[in-house]
C-alpha cells in the first residue's frame, strides 16, 4: 500500500478518465473542467485532513456513500421541479443516476476483489 500521494499518477489517471468517459455516452461530452474539479477536491482534503490522510482509510466505503447521494439528489430535484421541468432535465438526471448506480456496482466490485485478495493471502 502507498504511504504518500503520487501526484503524477493522479494527473495521468484524471486524463484517462476525461478521455475514456465520453465513450460511455452516445453524445458529445466536454469533460475539460473535470480534472481541475477533482484536483480542487483533493486540495480541499489535503487542507482539512493532511496530504496523505486518505491513504490510510477505506476510500471505497466513502465513495459508496456518494453514489447513493447522487441518485437521492437527482430524484429530489426532479420532485422539486415538478412536471413542468425544462426539457431534457429528466433525461440528464436519469443518466446521472444510472451512471451513479454503475459507479456503485464498480466500487463494490473493486472492494470485493480487494477482500478476496486479502483472504487469499491468509
Amino acid at each position: 500500500m502507498a504511504t504518500a500521494r503520487d501526484h503524477d499518477f493522479e494527473r495521468e489517471f484524471l486524463k484517462l478518465v476525461a478521455r475514456k468517459a465520453p465513450d460511455l455516452l452516445d453524445q458529445e461530452v466536454d469533460l475539460s473542467y473535470f480534472p481541475a474539479a477533482v484536483r480542487k477536491r483533493l486540495k480541499l482534503g489535503k487542507r482539512h485532513y493532511g496530504d496523505d490522510a486518505f491513504l490510510s482509510k477505506d476510500n471505497l466505503s466513502e465513495a459508496l456513500e456518494e453514489t447513493a447521494d447522487t441518485v437521492a439528489y437527482a430524484v429530489l430535484e426532479l420532485q422539486r421541479l415538478g412536471p413542468e421541468r425544462p426539457e431534457g432535465v429528466t433525461g440528464d438526471l436519469l443518466q446521472a443516476s444510472i451512471l451513479a448506480a454503475l459507479a456503485d456496482f464498480s466500487l463494490r466490485s473493486a472492494r470485493r476483489r480487494l477482500r478476496d485478495e486479502k483472504r487469499d493471502e491468509k
